[in-house]
């Protein structure tokens, strides 16, 4: 939920495979790397788990970033989309204009306006992902203080690990409620956003500075 706005699993089902259509007709992202540009919010969850669903290997950029961060990463990942929002696209083009590699970048909030309730239908009949443990997940960049970015990957055993161990110690339990507020270049924050819906739970959204207020 984000701003007193509530989502069931059926109505989140049915964006996330909106975008996941959208994806498809772009090109296939199975084991390609997907950057994501997204404030806080329910664009961002979509984000992630539409990319994961598909087979792809979700890489976050902060929205703070300077455009020659983000730039490099476009260049260094070899993306083949960038999902972002109407409010942040500017921000890619302006970076596009940085690197020869320009994939094809797709506005979120935009593709999830348009999403029916055919989609519901449609997610349970999406062919399973063929997830091998050493596959990608996610790819998280370094600051770069010490110079170039640096690209840390972590596969799908590394979270499964990590999520087992939170089951045993008890951090995650059926129908948990949590709320995300870790930013999205921590790996925690994937734990905040898929933890909750592993176990039937519910993710509570704030806005970029929710945390602060």
């Amino acid at each position: 939920c984000l701003d007193g706005v509530e989502y069931s699993y059926g109505e989140f089902s049915e964006k996330v495979v909106s975008l996941m259509r959208r994806m498809c007709l772009v090109e296939s992202v199975r084991a390609r790397r997907c950057l994501v540009l997204i404030n806080r919010g329910i664009e961002l969850l979509i984000a992630l788990v539409a990319t994961v669903l598909s087979g792809g290997i979700y890489v976050p950029l902060h929205p703070q970033d300077p455009n020659d961060r983000i730039a490099w990463m476009i260049s260094d990942t070899e993306s083949v989309c960038v999902l972002t929002t109407s409010s942040l696209s500017q921000k890619i083009f302006q970076a596009f204009t940085m690197t020869s590699n320009k994939p094809s970048c797709l506005c979120v909030d935009e593709i999830i306006s348009s999403s029916t309730a055919s989609n519901r239908l449609l997610l349970s009949s999406l062919m399973p992902v063929d997830a091998k443990n050493d596959d990608l997940l996610m790819i998280l960049y370094t600051s770069g203080s010490t110079g170039k970015p640096k690209g840390v990957q972590i596969t799908h055993k590394n979270w499964a690990n990590t999520f087992q161990a939170y089951l045993e110690c008890g951090e995650m339990r059926f129908q948990m409620k949590m709320i995300q507020t870790v930013t999205c270049t921590f790996d925690n924050h994937v734990f905040e956003c898929l933890g909750p819906l592993s176990c039937s739970g519910s993710v509570i959204m704030l806005h970029s500075d929710g945390h602060l207020d």
